[in-house]
């Protein structure tokens, strides 16, 4: 496609936000609430939700349910927390690293890690420069490359060898904002998906590499980030497509290629977490503001049966410059971990984190998703 007719398109798909933009100042606001109350959302938590950690970001459930990793910065050391305890442990203090971005259990309790590859690359560019990595436990060792490109997040099956990442030259680190829409124009963004598997010497390699999206495939300036597997097998892979009527959350099955648009809502934004472990519901960040740049999001959950039915679960964007985001779900199904997001930028929230919490469903109002 000609440089000419993608900027073309680009702007076909984009000119309803832009326009938003432009008349209603970076958001027209839907949620009466938001920005209402002023103090910390820690400050008025209602009983199913507790502190669990007063620093950290993008918490994940270890497969026991008794252990939570998180990062200490959008590139930092990898924590875990034991919730018996409190008892928290750095895993990647001891060998030299760039920072990672994120940290995904296996099923047998090892990691899968991105991270920049060198010491070269730092703040928000660092972050869209990643390569996977395995740690296996009991994490004494420096995690061995997986020789495959990561961009934002990865996914990782609850139920099997499998894992699905991102191959993308996007970067939202670029400060220039005409230098930035040149790179959403041109930039690659594929989906890709294979197996863990250990050669002969024992050391875990990918195999089975398949692209099972490209940019295109949805809309031609779609941005796409692998988020989950869906339970109870890998049979379809959860997607966040950005750029695309706000940002939506699709299904592509995995046999067929099918894709199926289980958010459809257009010019909101939903960014797909968490799944549930019977594969029925996913948790969202999102926020009901028509909005250039999301800043301030909280957590809803999502049917997967094709109704785009939403639960709301936090109010945290009540609280001026805060939020609520990164959520992921115990493997008993019954509790939800996520982290207090702090908007430091109203233009950009870019995950940062201030904490993390733990949301009891079977205690909250109305019961479970």
């Amino acid at each position: 496609m000609s440089p000419a007719l993608r900027a073309t398109r680009f702007m076909q798909a984009v000119w309803p936000a832009l326009l938003v933009f432009a008349l209603a100042s970076c958001e027209l606001n839907l949620d009466p609430l938001k920005g209402t109350l002023s103090g910390s959302p820690l400050d008025d938590l209602p009983p199913h939700i507790r502190p669990v950690s007063a620093t950290g970001m993008r918490p994940v459930w270890a497969p026991d349910g008794e252990h939570i990793a998180y990062l200490d910065g959008n590139l930092g050391d990898v924590h875990e927390l034991t919730l018996s305890s409190g008892k928290d442990r750095v895993l990647t203090e001891g060998f030299t690293h760039a920072g990672f971005t994120r940290a995904h259990y296996t099923p047998g309790g090892d990691l899968i890690l991105c991270g920049p590859e060198s010491l070269g690359g730092s703040g928000e560019s660092g972050r869209f420069a990643g390569v996977m990595w395995y740690f296996a436990e009991p994490f004494d060792r420096a995690p061995t490359p997986l020789d495959a490109p990561c961009w934002e997040g990865i996914a990782v099956s609850r139920a099997g060898n499998a894992v699905a990442w991102a191959d993308s030259d996007v970067d939202f680190g670029i400060s220039d904002p005409l230098l930035l829409i040149l790179n959403l124009l041109n930039a690659r963004s594929d989906i890709w998906v294979g197996e863990i598997a250990r050669d002969a010497s024992g050391t875990p390699q990918l195999t089975g590499r398949r692209r099972v999206l490209t940019r295109g495939d949805i809309s031609d300036v779609a941005v796409m980030e692998p988020q989950d597997f869906r339970p109870p097998g890998n049979g379809e892979l959860v997607v966040s497509v950005y750029a695309h009527n706000g940002t939506e959350v699709y299904g592509v099955d995995l046999v067929t290629g099918r894709r199926t648009n289980y958010s459809r809502s257009p010019l909101f934004y939903e960014e797909p977490e968490g799944i549930s472990p019977d594969g029925t519901w996913i948790l969202v960040e999102r926020t009901i503001g028509i909005v250039l740049f999301p800043a301030g999001l909280d957590i809803w959950s999502l049917s997967l049966d094709g109704r785009a039915t939403y639960k709301r679960l936090t109010d945290f964007t009540r609280h001026k410059g805060f939020g609520a985001s990164n959520p992921t779900v115990s493997p008993d199904g019954t509790q939800i971990v996520f982290q207090l997001s702090v908007v430091t930028d109203e233009a950009d929230e870019t995950g940062q984190g201030d904490g993390i919490l733990i949301y009891d469903l079977e205690a909250a109002p109305g019961g479970s998703t």
